[in-house]
This record gives C-alpha cells, sequence and structure tokens, in this order.
C-alpha cells in the first residue's frame, strides 16, 4: 500500500501539468470564441472572475470550512492584493494580444505546465 501512495505522490505534478494544459486550452477555446464575436476583453475578464468566484467560493467554504483561519484584515487586504495581480495579468495578456500575433499568445500558455512543474 505504501508503494502505490508513492506512486500516486509522483503522479502529481504530471496531473497538475494536465489540468494546466486543459484549462489553458477551455479558456482559449472560449476566449476566441467570445472575442470573435465582438465581446470586449474587459468584460470578458469581469464575466471569468465573477464566474470562478461563484463556482469556486462556495466549494472553498463547503469542503474546508474547519481549516480557514480567522478573516481579518492583513487577510483581506493579501486577497484584494492577489486579485488585483491576477486580473492584470489578464488584462495585461489580452492587450498584448493585440500588439503580438496569436502564436505567440499561444506559445506563451504552453509554457504553463513547466512552471506548474517548477512551482510543485
Amino acid at each position: 500500500m505504501e508503494g502505490r501512495l508513492y506512486t500516486m505522490k509522483n503522479l502529481l505534478p504530471l496531473t497538475g501539468m494536465v489540468m494546466a494544459i486543459l484549462a489553458q486550452t477551455g479558456n482559449l477555446f472560449i476566449v476566441k470564441f467570445a472575442m470573435s464575436g465582438g465581446m470586449n476583453k474587459y468584460i470578458l475578464i469581469l464575466y471569468s472572475n465573477a464566474l470562478s468566484t461563484i463556482i469556486l467560493l462556495p466549494c472553498s467554504f463547503m469542503l474546508h470550512r474547519s481549516e480557514h483561519p480567522p478573516l481579518s484584515f492583513s487577510l483581506l487586504c493579501s486577497f484584494l492584493l492577489l486579485d488585483l495581480f491576477g486580473c492584470s495579468a489578464q488584462i495585461v495578456a489580452y492587450v498584448g494580444l493585440n500588439f503580438s500575433s496569436p502564436i505567440l499568445f499561444t506559445a506563451m500558455n504552453n509554457l504553463v505546465p513547466a512552471f506548474t512543474f517548477v512551482l510543485n
């Protein structure tokens, strides 16, 4: 049984990389479909962040209720900074898409699994 756990632990980076590729591919399909239909990139970022909040926030509260630290002002400030960084990165990526080719944007997305592997 211990050997099986060791094997599962070794598969976590691979699983993370595959999930990152699938998420990025799905995101690119949705973004291409929405932007080719004339949707504004800022509205697309707003909708995608709102949808992810609606999906992930209740799951986080239900599954990890006992593990949450108390909600303090410093924790709220760190959440705000994290959100500002994430939204800014999305805005910079979509605005940069106007100044470069979509091939470069897709090639940069292919580096996400490498970053996931390094972070694990």
